[in-house]
């Protein structure tokens, strides 16, 4: 499980960091991915810390099999209790995020951690993409322009 996980955390391209985790989610459960990615979290740098952020917004449900989903429909099952079968409990992880973002002063910390949270108590701090897009800019500043705006 760790390997795929680590290849999750550090996919540079969100989308495509579901690869690695759903094959978890079924092999393992969800109850052992989440307490990995909340270990993983609590000892991770920023980097990681980050990606670990970017798998919450796949850990809400396992995949449905939408033929499964069509059939049970047309059938004329009620597919809500069904639909709810498959939710994924990420508080742990959400939590751990949560108490990250409430421990930063980081704007780009802070930005990641709100995408992966939107109620996130920060999320009100943070003008989307602005001001994390700025910090960004201002980082990449010579020291001279630095003190010039300073």
């Amino acid at each position: 499980m760790e390997p795929m996980l680590q290849a999750a955390v550090e996919m540079p391209d969100p989308s495509e960091n579901r690869d690695f985790l759903t094959p978890c989610l079924y092999s393992f459960g969800a109850d052992d991915v989440v307490a990995w990615l909340v270990d993983a979290f609590s000892n991770a740098d920023l980097v990681e810390r980050v990606g670990i952020a970017s798998l919450v917004y796949w850990l809400h449900s396992y995949p449905v099999d939408m033929d499964e989903l069509r059939e049970r429909k047309s059938s004329g099952q009620d597919v809500d209790d069904w639909l709810r079968s498959h939710d994924i409990d990420a508080h742990p992880l959400r939590d751990a995020i949560q108490t990250a973002a409430n421990a930063t002063q980081n704007l780009v910390e802070l930005y990641f951690y709100s995408l992966a949270l939107p109620d996130c108590q920060h999320s009100s701090r943070i003008n989307k993409p602005s001001r994390a897009r700025y910090s960004l800019d201002k980082a990449r500043w010579t020291p001279d322009e630095r003190g010039n705006t300073l």
